[in-house]
Formats: structure tokens, sequence, C-alpha cells
């Protein structure tokens, strides 16, 4: 299951965006609070668990990584009943973990036409 969940991690950073942006137009556009609430809430569940995920597997191996921290933050905002803050720092989080995947994959893939540039010397 951990790995299902690792495994679809883009998904779920789009599902939260948008469950963030229902949940922001259900505020202002349709003036529901219900609406607001519980699509902050779900993308908050959502965005948690690949977190979760990646703090319990660094805590198994005595690691406070900033993993931790997140889900620490998340489950704080969650408790105080600030759904939106907790929707927006897992997808940011998320979004930022894409980012740095997608960054690390072009430079893998450019360091690789370079050596396959370089001259064989024997």
């Amino acid at each position: 299951m951990q790995r299902f969940i690792l495994g679809k991690k883009n998904q779920i950073t789009l599902i939260s965006a948008i469950l963030i942006v229902l949940g922001f137009f259900g505020h202002f556009g349709l003036e529901s609070m219900f609406i607001f609430n519980w699509s902050l809430i779900i993308a908050s569940i959502l965005g948690i668990a690949p977190i979760a995920i990646q703090a319990y597997q660094a805590l198994k191996v005595k690691v406070v990584s900033i993993d931790v921290l997140v889900t620490i933050a998340v489950i704080s905002a969650v408790l105080i009943q600030n759904y939106e803050e907790s929707a927006i720092v897992t997808f940011l989080f998320l979004f930022g973990s894409y980012l740095e995947q997608r960054t690390l994959n072009k430079t893998r893939s450019a360091i690789k036409e370079l050596i396959e540039l370089a001259p064989k010397v024997l």
C-alpha cells in the first residue's frame, strides 16, 4: 500500500490542487462553508498520506526529517481547524517534491547526453 501511495504522488498533488481550488470557489463563489471545509479536509488527508509514509520511514531509522515536521504541522493545523493551512502546506510540499524530481530527471538526462558525446579513449 505504501508503494502504491508513493507511486501516485503526482496524481495526489493534482487532486489536492483541484480540491483546494474547489474549496476556495465554494467559499468565495458559492459562499458555502460546507464545500470549503470538506474539500480542504479531503485535500489535507490525501496530501498528508505520502508525506506521513515518508515520515514514518524516516522515524524507523531514527531520523527527524522534514517529512516528520510537515506531518506534525499538518496534524496540528487540522486539530485547530485551520483546514486551508493544512491543505496548502501539503500541496506546496508535494508540488515542491514534484519539481525537485523533475529537475533531477532533467539533470540526469543532460549528464547522460554529455557522457555519450565524450570521445571513447582506450
